[in-house]
């Protein structure tokens, strides 16, 4: 046994990055959230250029995870990448502070650079700590991950609490604050975080100069392209479109090109259910975009005596995850125990039709709504929770049935087209704007709640019907994958 792996304490270096985790999942909740407010309030677009916007900030920022961990630790050591990546973010937050189009478009584009490549470098630091063995390493990420949820409440709290009195410029600058102290941690613990097993370290000093001018080379161009497609963001959303179009097809080929038929009826089922996992994401993907405008006019958010923002409603999917991921998990062991046959087609169908049945409601509270054509918030509360439980059936689990369904060698494209499901459905959500939002930028709920209560209706009465589907066909998946448990 490894004797690093019965010591109780962590690597040095856990703590800091624990603290840039938190800090820097600040500032990309409070885009997250607050974008479209911003963009509708502030800048006074309408509804449906908003959500385009938003779509293509999501989509880039997803789609950009792959592409940080192609350039950290070829190009630029992880650490290094990450420095840059939050000098970006820091320069991005004063942009959008100004509150003008053209800063709104540069400040996207700073962000994105940024964080688009961070996330990976956070993580493949993190591996870097530890020896191969070292089972101290699954502790790790599972702090990491409960502080980028601490970090996400702490991010949406701040957002509503400056979007009730309309300043959007004071929350961008705190964001900003929050990401100078994350270079901070970085700086103050630079020695310790250093890369230790990656290509960049094998390189004479000569090509690691010549690898330097291609990472810097390559950021650039990333840069300007990223402003590009934002300013022309229908464009930029069909881009990412068609790169999970074309990851499907060559998919599909490699799985005719398997050398067994074991391996072939696996990958055909990882395509089936890859298709579902989109049908659910377009519909998670609403609650950032247009949902976010419903909840903001056209729901009764007063309680008591204040009034909740929209994007404390985030917090919803937060609370759910964190308490009920322990006892889904407590609930399928006690299940599989009994003999039920808990199988990934069946856990995917049940997401989808929680998913489904969860946006019906938003129509229901809508028909039911007070004679000012507000709808009561514990409709859109109930829509959130079930997403959020539909969530725990198909996100992780997806990246679970990975090692299940994948051969060995392509492990790595099947786990990054997984990946990049979410910014196709947000690029999704952007096309369908139009469909979603009809005649935009009326805050009067009595003009507006007979548009969105046939498009939330129409999409979940299509989730709805992919997941009858998915239940229809879970016994010919169960003997595509060959799953006996």
């Amino acid at each position: 046994m490894n004797n690093t792996a019965s010591v109780s304490s962590v690597p040095q270096g856990t703590g800091a990055l624990l603290l840039i985790q938190f800090f820097s999942t600040i500032t990309f909740s409070v885009l997250y959230s607050t974008l479209v407010l911003y963009i509708s309030k502030v800048l006074h677009l309408n509804d449906t250029m908003t959500v385009t916007i938003f779509a293509s900030f999501a989509a880039f920022n997803y789609g950009l995870h792959l592409l940080g961990g192609y350039i950290g630790g070829r190009f630029f050591s992880y650490r290094t990448l990450l420095c840059i990546g939050m000098i970006f973010q820091v320069i991005a937050c004063l942009l959008l502070s100004l509150g003008t189009l053209n800063a709104l478009y540069w400040g996207l584009t700073c962000f994105l650079t940024g964080a688009g490549l961070n996330v990976t470098c956070i993580n493949c630091i993190t591996t870097e700590l530890f020896t191969p063995n070292d089972t101290r390493r699954e502790k790790t990420f599972l702090w990491l991950y409960s502080s980028m949820n601490v970090g996400f409440v702490v991010g949406f709290g701040l957002s509503g609490y400056f979007n009730i009195g309309g300043h959007f410029e004071r929350l961008f600058l705190l964001s900003g604050i929050s990401n100078v102290l994350c270079l901070v941690f970085l700086m103050i613990n630079w020695k310790t975080l250093s890369d230790k097993n990656t290509l960049l370290n094998t390189l004479s000093n000569q090509r690691k100069k010549i690898a330097l001018v291609k990472g810097i080379t390559l950021i650039i161009g990333l840069f300007f392209a990223l402003h590009w497609m934002l300013e022309h963001s229908t464009f930029g959303s069909s881009l990412v479109v068609t790169a999970g179009i074309v990851m499907v097809i060559i998919l599909a080929f490699f799985a005719t090109r398997q050398p067994t038929q074991k391996a072939r009826q696996k990958m055909w089922a990882y395509l089936i259910l890859l298709f579902a996992g989109l049908s659910f994401f377009v519909l998670y993907s609403l609650a950032p975009s247009a949902l976010t405008l419903f909840i903001d006019r056209n729901v009764d958010r007063q309680t008591a005596h204040f009034i909740v923002s929209p994007q404390w409603f985030q917090n919803i999917n937060v609370v759910v995850i964190a308490f009920g991921a322990p006892l889904m998990a407590w609930l399928f062991q006690h299940l599989r125990q009994k003999g039920w046959r808990i199988s990934i087609p069946a856990q995917f169908s049940t997401g989808l039709l929680l998913a489904g049945i969860g946006m019906m409601l938003i129509p229901i509270g809508i028909h039911f709504a007070n004679p000012a054509g507000y709808s009561n918030m514990g409709w859109t509360v109930s829509c959130l929770a079930l997403q959020a439980l539909g969530e725990l059936l198909i996100s992780p689990i997806g990246y679970s049935m990975i090692g299940e369904l994948a051969p060995a060698h392509l492990q790595g494209v099947m786990m990054g087209t997984w990946m990049l499901l979410t910014g196709v459905s947000a690029a999704l959500v952007g096309l369908l704007s139009k469909f979603i939002l009809g005649s935009t930028g009326i805050t009067d709920p009595l003009m507006s709640n007979h548009q969105y209560q046939h498009s939330f209706n129409v999409l979940g009465v299509i989730t709805i019907g992919f997941g009858v589907v998915l239940v229809m066909l879970v016994p010919f998946l169960r003997r595509l994958i060959s799953q006996t448990s």
